[in-house]
Formats: structure tokens, C-alpha cells, sequence
């Protein structure tokens, strides 16, 4: 097993072509979502569901338990 610790913060992730941010003001209209972000969550996404299991620890406000539970890749 391999432990990951980490802090924990949102990412947003906006889809957008570099080409139509960098005209103009750079605001644009784009869809974006979040997910879970820091050393242990991007790991832990690249090594979930290969042959060595993987444990997150993480260092969160106590508000956020449930939602970065349910970030908790398939196979992690």
C-alpha cells in the first residue's frame, strides 16, 4: 500500500482555448468544474485501480469530509 498525504484544495478546471482567453480583457465565458486538488489527489488519480492500492491523507476543514470523500477515485 501506498499512503499519499497532502493538503487538499479545489481545483477548476475551465475549458477553454488559450487563443480566445489571451485576446482581449482575457474574460471569457467558459464551462469549468471542480475537483479535489494537491499532491495526494493527482497521484492518487494517475495510480488508482493498478496493481498497488493507494490510501489518501489529507489535511481538510471538517465541513469538507463528505465531499472529498466522494473525489475518492475508483480503485483508491
Amino acid at each position: 500500500m501506498i499512503a499519499l498525504y497532502s493538503r487538499s484544495y479545489w481545483d477548476v478546471l475551465v475549458d477553454a482555448p488559450p487563443a480566445l482567453v489571451a485576446g482581449g480583457k482575457g474574460k471569457v465565458d467558459a464551462p469549468s468544474t471542480v475537483r479535489a486538488g494537491g499532491f495526494a489527489w493527482n497521484a492518487a488519480r494517475t495510480l488508482a485501480g493498478g496493481a498497488v492500492a493507494v490510501r489518501i491523507v489529507t489535511v481538510a476543514p471538517a465541513g469538507e469530509g463528505a465531499r472529498l470523500a466522494a473525489e475518492v477515485p475508483a480503485g483508491a
